[in-house]
């Protein structure tokens, strides 16, 4: 599976937000289609490698050892091993979930991006795919600047706006790297899926290695590259894993139709045995 590189990159800004309004673009190329099969509710799909077969760690490790595991196996070789995984990254690693979502994303669908930041999402979806894009902005800075990209942007708090939204009405909702931050995720996700046709959600993994190893070992909140704050100034009020979240759509009769992940330095499909391993999850969902 590869991706277009070439597309610009930039930061996603902050969440909690809520917003509507019509555009579209200029239809730009589509890259090849990264394509996920449905499967029953809570299931993910995407072709992955037999578990114990992934190359990187003792018994080929992938993702699919438990914390015991990696004790019985002689931590600190495991984890230098592990860490050597993780200095291999991908380019502009920071907007890695973009690349994604413009891959599949239809040309000219509906979208409503939740906590849309900059708008560098959404400017690019409205260019290169000619969706009819609406999008919602809390901090007043960002969403300036999403404007000034044309992207429609009502500067409001996501969790006030969602509700005014009508059953249906987009081909696809956007929560990307926000639903840590919502002091309600529960009602956001249901009235996006409710809202939406298609869901994408994207969140830093609480169950990597490295933050498992952070706190256990140093006894502190952990510091990452997917999550750089100090337990002071965090803006993640939710900590959440990628088990978690599985355990939530399976409850609820949620479809992860795809789903992909920073894994070992690069983007690939993930299955709920990658928690250990994932540092960044984003998934495509649809109600039953």
């Amino acid at each position: 599976m590869t991706f277009d590189d070439n597309r610009n990159q930039g930061d996603r800004g902050s969440a909690n937000q809520g917003g509507a309004g019509n555009a579209s673009g200029e239809k730009g190329e589509r890259a090849d289609k990264v394509s996920g099969t449905r499967h029953e509710a809570g299931k993910i799909s995407g072709a992955k490698p037999e578990a114990g077969k992934a190359a990187g760690g003792p018994n080929g490790f992938g993702g699919f050892c438990s914390l015991d595991s990696m004790l019985d196996l002689g931590l600190l070789d495991l984890l230098a091993k592990l860490h050597g995984q993780a200095e291999s990254s991908v380019e502009d690693r920071h907007r890695w979930q973009d690349r994604v979502i413009l891959n599949e994303i239809p040309q000219g669908a509906y979208v409503l991006d939740l906590g849309c930041g900059r708008g560098e999402l959404m400017g690019r979806l409205i260019k290169e795919m000619g969706v009819h894009g609406q999008a919602v902005e809390v901090d007043s800075e960002s969403a300036m600047a999403a404007m000034e990209l044309g992207v429609p942007v009502l500067n409001m708090d996501l969790s006030e706006i969602i509700s005014d939204f009508s059953d249906k009405s987009f081909d696809y909702v956007i929560l990307e790297s926000t639903i840590q931050t919502l002091k309600d995720p529960m009602m956001v996700l249901g009235e996006m899926l409710r809202v939406g046709k298609k869901g994408i959600v994207s969140f830093p993994n609480f169950g990597h290695w490295r933050l498992r190893f952070d706190l256990a070992a140093k006894g502190r909140m952990p510091v990452s590259s997917s999550l750089p704050y100090q337990w002071y100034d965090t803006p993640n009020i939710r900590v959440l894993t990628l088990s978690d979240f599985m355990d939530w759509a399976r409850k609820y009769q949620v479809n992860v139709l795809s789903a992909y992940g920073i894994h070992a330095g690069s983007i690939t499909p993930v299955t709920e045995k990658d928690n250990l391993v994932a540092e960044e999850v984003l998934l495509f969902l649809e109600k039953n």
